[in-house]
C-alpha cells in the first residue's frame, strides 16, 4: 500500500456525488476519546459542524500539539491505540492549516478545505509519519444510490461477543483526482449492499455494516478492474480499501511492532519467522538474556501474519493481527521457557 508521508500537503476537495445520504457522524468515537467544542465563525455567517480526530497507531505514547487554524490549539498525550476527537464549528468552503507537532520535533501540516458535505478530518500517527484523510460516513441513502440493498444496516448482533461499534468498510482515495468505485459486501449467499461512490481527493468514506460475526466478502470495481477480499468479523473490525493501482486491502494503519520478552531467569535463543499468505517476509535469530526485552519491526503493512518461533526445546506458531484496535504484540518467554504470542483484541465467541 502506498504510504502517505506528509510533511506538507495541499489539495482541493470537490463535491461528493453518488452518495446523497452522507450525513454527519454524530458523536461516535472510541472509549478513550476526549471531546471539546470550539468555534471559528462570527454570528450570522453560515456554519458547518466538523470534527478533527487524531489516533496514535504507534507502539509508544506520543505527546503532541494539534492546531486547526484560528479555531483551536490543544496539547495532549496519546497512548498506543488511543484516539482523541474534537468538534468544531467552521465556515464552509474556507481553508484551515491543520498542524500536528510532536514533542520529538516531528511536524506535519495539511491544508484543509471545510466541505459541508463531509464530516471532518481524520489524522493518524503511523510509524511512517502522519496521515490526513478527509472523512465522511456513508448512511442509508448512500447505500441505496443504485437501488440494491437487501438488508437493514448495520446488521444486528448474533449474541456472540459485545461490540462497542459496528464493523465497517473504509474506502480511501489517495489519488490527486476524484475516483468512482463500486463497492459490494456479501455475507454467505446474501448481498448486503452494492453501491457506487465518488470519492474526492484525499478522502475516506466509512460504511457501518454489521454487529454480526461471520465471514464476509468485499468486492471493489474501479476503472475496469475488480478486486475481492475476505473479511472476517470481528477479527477485522474495519476492512480498509485503498483505491490504488492495484486496489489494496488492509485493516487500518499497521501495528508493526513485535516485542520479544524473556521473563525467564535463563538466556534463550529465539528463531523468529513471520509469513503472510504463505510467503516469508521476515526471519531473524535473537538471543535474549534473562529478564530482557527486544523490539522488532518485522512488517510495514496491516493484516494477519503467521509467526513461528523456535527455541532450544519447542516450536510455536500463532496468528499476529497487525490491525487496529489491537496494540503491539509480544512474544513472551515465561519462567518455564515456553513461548506464547500475547495480543488483545476482538475474537469470536
Amino acid at each position: 500500500m502506498r504510504r502517505r508521508r506528509l510533511l506538507a500537503a495541499c489539495s482541493t476537495v470537490v463535491g461528493l456525488s453518488g452518495c446523497g445520504g452522507l450525513l454527519p457522524e454524530s458523536g461516535e468515537h472510541t472509549a478513550t476519546s476526549r471531546t471539546t467544542e470550539a468555534s471559528a465563525t462570527t454570528p450570522g455567517t453560515p456554519t458547518s459542524e466538523q470534527f478533527v480526530s487524531v489516533k496514535n497507531t504507534r507502539p509508544t505514547a506520543v505527546y503532541l500539539t494539534l492546531g486547526v487554524g484560528e479555531a483551536f490549539t490543544e496539547s495532549f498525550e496519546l497512548f498506543p491505540g488511543e484516539q482523541v476527537r474534537f468538534s468544531t464549528t467552521l465556515a464552509p468552503n474556507t481553508e484551515r492549516d491543520v498542524v500536528v507537532e510532536t514533542a520529538a520535533g516531528e511536524r506535519a501540516t495539511f491544508r484543509w478545505t471545510v466541505d459541508p458535505t463531509l464530516d471532518g478530518l481524520a489524522t493518524y500517527l503511523t510509524t511512517d509519519g502522519v496521515e490526513f484523510w478527509r472523512h465522511v460516513r456513508c448512511r442509508d441513502d448512500c447505500l441505496q444510490s443504485n437501488g440494491e440493498v437487501s438488508a437493514d444496516l448495520p446488521l444486528v448482533g448474533d449474541g456472540i461477543g459485545r461490540w462497542y461499534a459496528p464493523a465497517g468498510v473504509v474506502v480511501q482515495n489517495p489519488a490527486s483526482t476524484p475516483q468512482t468505485a463500486d463497492l459490494t459486501v456479501v455475507l454467505g449467499d446474501e448481498t448486503l449492499f452494492t453501491t457506487r461512490a465518488r470519492l474526492p481527493v484525499e478522502t475516506q468514506i466509512s460504511v457501518p455494516v454489521s454487529y454480526r460475526s461471520g465471514d464476509y466478502t468485499v468486492t471493489v470495481a474501479i476503472g475496469g478492474r475488480e478486486a475481492t477480499t475476505e473479511w472476517p468479523v470481528p477479527e477485522v473490525p474495519e476492512r480498509h480499501v485503498t483505491l490504488d493501482d492495484p486496489v489494496e486491502f488492509g485493516c487500518g494503519p499497521a501495528n508493526s511492532t513485535l516485542t520479544l520478552s524473556n521473563r525467564d531467569s535463563a538466556e534463550h535463543t529465539l528463531a523468529v519467522t513471520v509469513a503472510r499468505d504463505g510467503r516469508e517476509v521476515f526471519s531473524r535469530r535473537v538471543t535474549l538474556p534473562a529478564k530482557t526485552d527486544e523490539r522488532l519491526t518485522p512488517v510495514a503493512e496491516s493484516g494477519p501474519y503467521e509467526v513461528t518461533v523456535e527455541t532450544e526445546s519447542e516450536r510455536t506458531t500463532a496468528t499476529w493481527w497487525s490491525c487496529p484496535p489491537r496494540g503491539p504484540a509480544t512474544l513472551l518467554v515465561d519462567a518455564t521457557g515456553s513461548v506464547t504470542l500475547q495480543q488483545g483484541g476482538p475474537r469470536r465467541g
